[in-house]
């Protein structure tokens, strides 16, 4: 039998660690794409596919953290 992660729980961690790093205030006013943020994230360590960083893109704006502009 084997396991994995369930996709809610890997979306809420991964949400919580950009959320942090968004909210540092060297971020503040910067407007990003799915493509920038992700090249962002991977200098930070973070490694995601767009479509993951589409994914929580749309978890942050859910919580009211970010906003589409």
């Amino acid at each position: 039998m084997g396991y994995q992660v369930k996709a809610e729980y890997w979306l809420k961690t991964e949400a919580d660690k950009v959320e942090g790093i968004l909210l540092l205030a060297k971020n503040w006013g910067t407007v990003w794409t799915a493509a920038s943020l992700q090249l962002y994230l991977a200098g930070e360590g973070l490694v995601y596919t767009v479509a993951q960083v589409e994914a929580i893109g749309a978890e942050l704006v859910r919580r009211e953290v970010i906003e589409e502009v």
